[in-house]
């Protein structure tokens, strides 16, 4: 019998908004702005149940240098920067 795989889904145990925050939270902290627009991306590519921002980030479409400020504004997030460690 053939091993069946599946492909990875970063997104598997997320459920609540607030474990979407968090989500994306350490997207930023360890791979800088990129890695939070890819994060946004894997978000909106995924089907969490009960997460409302799951659904807006769908309805955004791509993430663009664009339309970043008016996704993260329609999510009620905020962008912060602060001194490294």
């Amino acid at each position: 019998m053939a091993l069946k795989t599946y492909p990875y889904n970063p997104t598997r145990g997320i459920k609540t908004d607030e474990e979407v925050v968090l989500y994306l939270q350490a997207f930023l902290e360890e791979n800088g702005i990129r890695g939070l627009q890819s994060a946004i991306r894997n978000i909106a590519e995924s089907d969490i149940p009960g997460s409302g921002l799951a659904v807006k980030l769908k309805a955004q479409g791509e993430v663009t240098a664009d339309n970043f400020e008016s996704i993260l504004d329609s999510l009620g997030l905020k962008l912060s920067v602060q001194m490294a460690a």
